[in-house]
């Protein structure tokens, strides 16, 4: 008996001193960390922010959420939910008609603050030409028409939408190649929403944990950067949309039933669908050839449609995407800028207008 005492006393100490060491070195590397990457604390709090997505809310993101995003470093933005999970700035209006945007990352508004996504613009010049609605916003990115049509099945049917607007950007149809959707995979990952207050904390506190953060998004801006030098942004001939494209065996057939499945549950809700088709930079046989399609379906369908690429074809790259070729030390993006989405906002105003008169 007294033996096994002894044994287990034995293991405890070892197993203290394991900790201690642990502990010791863990405040060790902790120090090291603050003198080398010591940096002031924020004056203000910039919220939790929560990825994934929701499946409780009418809206696809976490609610309630009003912070700063900041997977790419060198863009940061704000990001305001409201309760419902939209990327709105605002709550669910009752006394306005509401139209609902579904799209990719082009419409949540990728590297834009909450102010300035289209879907904001459009509200706001609809309301200029003294039409009251509520443009809500539920872009996914990396979303294609397998995760809108998702969405609208199970939650946005709901809505009681006077409009739904569809915002395909060209690379939507060869996204459809991908194994699972984006939105499934969101939805699976609830980890995010229970370990975010404690990666909140842990940012705001740590530098071993701020470093290693920094590590991590060093090496992914190498890759990155590795991968565009294997293949060399064009924005003269539009080759930077394209990239993906380039490869045969785009699933057309299978967005064009996907496309035809989704018009149904919109126009089976009550609701008005828009289409918009909006480029990458440039002109490009990849443009020119999604755009067809995506028209031609629409037209089939008797839908309103608009070629975003043809609004803005006297607007130049620079003035629509995060495009600066000619300045290394700026994070070269094809998503829209604040200036393009002010465009788009401002192309959709008079077709969505004329649906609500």
């Amino acid at each position: 008996m007294m033996a096994d005492k002894s044994g287990f006393l034995h293991r405890l100490k070892s197993f203290v001193l394991i900790l201690i060491a642990c502990a010791a070195a863990a405040l060790l590397f902790e120090a090291l960390a603050r003198i080398i990457n010591w940096q002031a604390a924020p004056e203000a709090s910039v919220g939790t922010i929560r990825y994934g997505f929701t499946p409780s809310g009418l809206g696809d993101m976490h609610p309630d959420q009003n912070g700063v995003y900041t997977a790419h470093p060198a863009l940061p933005y704000h990001v305001r939910a409201n309760t419902q999970g939209f990327r709105n700035r605002t709550e669910l209006a009752a006394d306005r008609p509401l139209v609902l945007a579904l799209g990719d990352s082009q419409t949540f508004g990728l590297f834009v603050h909450a102010q300035d996504v289209w879907t904001d613009w459009l509200e706001h010049y609809l309301g200029r030409d003294g039409i009251r609605v509520q443009v809500l916003n539920n872009g996914i990115p990396g979303a294609s028409i397998r995760d809108e049509m998702a969405y609208f099945v199970e939650k946005g049917s709901r809505l009681g939408a006077k409009i739904v607007i569809l915002c395909v950007y060209v690379n939507d149809i060869a996204d459809l190649r991908a194994p699972s959707t984006i939105r499934a995979e969101a939805m699976a990952i609830e980890q995010n929403v229970r370990f975010s207050g404690l990666r909140w904390f842990l940012r705001q506190n740590s530098a071993l944990y701020d470093s290693a953060k920094a590590i991590r998004a060093s090496l992914a801006q190498s890759a990155i950067r590795a991968d565009n030098h294997a293949a060399p942004v064009n924005a003269a001939d539009g080759a930077t949309a394209a990239v993906a494209l380039a490869e045969p065996n785009i699933p057309f057939d299978e967005y064009d039933r996907l496309f035809n499945q989704f018009t149904d549950a919109v126009l089976a809700s009550g609701a008005q669908l828009i289409v918009a088709f909006l480029p990458g930079p440039g002109v490009s046989q990849t443009n020119e050839r999604i755009g067809e399609f995506i028209d031609t379906l629409s037209r089939q369908r008797g839908l309103p449609f608009l070629n975003l690429g043809t609004a803005l074809a006297d607007r130049s790259a620079d003035e629509i995407y995060l495009m600066r070729q000619n300045d290394p030390t700026y994070p070269s993006d094809i998503h829209l800028s604040r200036s393009g989405h002010m465009l788009v906002g401002s192309a959709l105003a008079a077709p969505v207008g004329k649906l609500l008169k």
